[in-house]
Parts: C-alpha cells; structure tokens; sequence
C-alpha cells in the first residue's frame, strides 16, 4: 500500500499534528503507547494521515520504538512517498514477533534483528528494496514465513543471508527474486522449506543442505520439474 500525497499544507499544521499525539500521550520521546495508538485511530478517523506520519519516525536510524507489547502488529507500517532516508532500523530486544506485512515496502538498508526474536510473519519486509544482508544468526527466530523477504522481479538485492541456528522453517516464497547471492548454506535444525523458497536467485551457483530436512522439502529440492520446486529460475545453480 503506498499513499502518495501530502496530508500537511503547512509546517504549521504538521506541528500541530504531532502536539496532538504528544498530548493525548501516544507518543512519549521514541516510545508509542499502541493500545492508545489503535484507539485515537479509531475514534479520530485519521488513520491515512498517521500512516503518512509514522515513516518519519524512522528516518535517520532511529531506533525501532520501545514497545511494551513483544510483537510488531501487522500492517504497522505503511510506506509512503514522504523523502525520509530510512537507512536503518534496529528492532530493540523483547520483540519476538515481527507481524504480517508491519514493515514493507520500506527503504532500510540495514535492519539488526534482537536476539529476542522467533517468529518472521508473512511478508514483514516484502519489496524492502535496498536491503543487500540479512543476518539473523544472533536470533532465536524458528520461523520465516510466506513472502517475508520477497520482491519483484528484477529488484533482487539481497547478497548474503545467515541464518540462525534455531530456524526450523522457511515459507512458500519467502525470497522470491529477492536474492543474488553466489552461494547458500543451510543450518542443521532446518526441517521445512516450502515451495518457490528461493526461485528467480539468478547468481545462485552452490547450496550447502542439512542433514535435518523432512522428505518433503528434500523432493520439493530435488525434482525440478515439479511446479513447487524451491529453486526454481536459479539458472546457474551446479551444485546441492
């Protein structure tokens, strides 16, 4: 979802905005009371003006802000025209679940994940565009799902991954034209990976596997000619 328009006529009124949320006590310095947050949206019906705003509170590496809750909520971010230069977000410690579609279609190029965290829902980070690594081998995440770190075709990016050695499950498509990287190594623990995991990783040449796999993910590997295979368009992939 992209908003491409400019709720605030004057500096004036863009001031006055933020006042508001500061007395209504939503925003507290860097930290967001969400529960407030949720209800002003509500009662107030200006949520396309707050997800126009809320991007800004990103901009220059601000660290994520200090939930009392331990997830991200779905759809909490949207992304929008305004020209912040959103180059890194650090997701503090406590946050273990990272919600469905809370963070894309953003500009980060670099994210530091906490050690806190377990569980990557649905296209979280889809279509983040200028993210060129991905380490989460200092989380404890178990799950990345469908479509976390998928992009369109052509917008690939991403030229190292590391995975954590907790990860036990990787969705359907999770990164989809997103990776092009040369070479792909998996972590022992790792039992599921879903179909169209890494399809279109163009550079992709070498893959290293875990002895860990479910049968399952061990065919949806080997038989490429099934329409679920994990590496589909990898056209310069030699060596499994």
């Amino acid at each position: 979802m992209s908003i491409d328009y400019n709720p605030f006529k004057t500096q004036k009124d863009f001031d006055d905005y933020v006042s508001k949320l500061v007395d209504k006590g939503i925003i507290q310095s860097n930290f967001i009371d969400i529960d407030l947050l949720m209800k002003f949206l509500q009662d107030s019906h200006e949520r396309s003006i707050f997800t126009w705003f809320m991007p800004i509170l990103f901009e220059n590496g601000v660290d994520l802000l200090d939930y009392v809750t331990t997830k991200i909520p779905a759809n909490f971010v949207v992304t929008t025209s305004y020209p912040c230069d959103l180059k890194k977000l650090v997701i503090p410690e406590g946050i273990k679940i990272i919600g469905k579609s809370s963070l894309s279609y953003n500009n980060y190029r670099e994210i530091v994940f906490p050690s806190s965290l377990e569980i990557i829902e649905k296209w979280a980070f889809e279509a983040t565009y200028n993210l060129s690594k991905l380490d989460l081998s200092n989380t404890h995440c178990k799950i990345i799902d469908e479509g976390a770190f998928s992009r369109g075709i052509g917008d690939s990016a991403l030229t190292k991954i590391q995975f954590p050695t907790s990860l036990e499950r990787i969705g359907e498509g999770c990164f989809y034209s997103s990776f092009i990287g040369e070479s792909l190594e998996f972590n022992e623990g790792l039992k599921d990976i879903e179909s169209a995991a890494f399809e279109n990783s163009n550079n992709l040449s070498e893959v290293t596997l875990c002895t860990t796999l479910d049968t399952d993910t061990l065919d949806r590997i080997w038989d490429c000619r099934a329409g679920y295979y994990i590496f589909r368009g990898c056209s310069n992939l030699k060596t499994i």
